[in-house]
């Protein structure tokens, strides 16, 4: 072996060395995400069951509150090439609602997302008056699945600019709020959507877990023996 074959082995062996450890820390990042992501809501529920999502950046954590199976579900974004990629949270209580078809409220809605069917809804109804300025309600149908001024407790969640989406089905309802954007200097150079950092507030999530809740008994009180 020549002087320089030598020199290209040693630089080919210490390049695989780094790209080995890096993939490796890679690794370990990606298997802590879900602890860390969940760390302060876990103790809201019972029965807790932690796993990953149907796609890369997504994460699940199913379990009891108050006797009722919600999902817990963080998904990341990146269909909108004009803006860095959110990483949103669905909280969604599973559940039966005593409604025939489906409500939609979405705030700034601004074309699709990997997070909601909003747009395959083909009825736009009115918004009612004391709504978000920036709601838009779509539907199945060509009227609401029940009276909308049972949303409006709920509405003290739409407070927060992070809030996003409020759906409401026969399988059950939910509340997406953003969590973060990723990191605009490491997307832009290396097209990296990282939030290893990010965690899920336990004082918000109790309260969409409330909300949720009271608007599930509140249909039920008007709609269950209709």
């Amino acid at each position: 072996m020549t002087f320089i074959n030598f020199i290209y082995a040693a630089v080919a062996v210490v390049v695989a060395y780094f790209i080995i450890k890096r993939t490796m820390a890679k690794a370990k990042r990606q298997r802590q995400i879900p602890s860390l992501l969940f760390a302060e809501v876990a103790a809201l529920f019972t029965n807790v069951e932690i796993k990953a999502g149907e796609s890369l950046g997504s994460h699940v954590l199913n379990g009891i509150c108050k006797e009722q199976q919600f999902e817990i579900k963080t998904i990341t974004d990146t269909l909108n090439t004009r803006k860095l990629p959110s990483l949103w949270l669905m909280i969604t209580l599973k559940s039966p609602i005593p409604i025939t078809h489906t409500l939609n409220m979405m705030l700034r809605s601004a074309g699709p997302t990997t997070f909601s069917n909003f747009d395959f809804l083909p009825t736009i109804l009115p918004t009612p008056p004391g709504f978000p300025a920036q709601a838009v309600l779509h539907s199945d149908k060509d009227r609401p699945p029940f009276d909308l001024n049972l949303m409006r407790p709920l509405l003290i969640y739409f407070k927060s600019p992070r809030a996003k989406e409020f759906l409401a089905t026969p399988n059950g309802l939910r509340l997406v709020t953003q969590l973060g954007e990723a990191e605009r200097a490491r997307y832009l150079v290396a097209r990296e959507a990282r939030f290893e950092s990010t965690t899920i507030d336990a004082i918000e999530t109790r309260q969409a877990l409330e909300l949720l809740l009271a608007l599930k008994n509140d249909l039920q009180q008007h709609y269950a023996h209709v």
